[in-house]
């Protein structure tokens, strides 16, 4: 991730959670997006914790949808929470 990012990640049996922190950019949609695929293979059901953001480049959520979007026969198990999830919803 960029200097001003990192991704906090924790698992337990059932799940995986992932909070992105700082800006999200498109260096942050791509290590996020390597992470769901790799989980998403597994069948682990994943939550994404948005409150960690404080900022978030329009060119950080393009490049996350478009890698999204390729992922959306396993994005279906992705549960967004907090203050910016209706962003990553979209």
């Amino acid at each position: 991730m960029p200097p001003h990012s990192k991704l906090l990640i924790h698992r337990n049996s059932e799940s995986v959670h992932l909070k992105p922190m700082g800006v999200f950019g498109p260096g942050s949609a791509r290590e996020l997006i390597d992470h769901l695929e790799r989980f998403s293979r597994k069948g682990t059901r994943l939550f994404i914790h948005t409150n960690g953001l404080e900022a978030i480049d329009p060119a950080g959520i393009e490049e996350y949808r478009r890698r999204m979007s390729a992922m959306h026969s396993r994005s279906h198990s992705v549960v967004y929470t907090g203050e910016n999830r209706d962003v990553f919803q979209q």
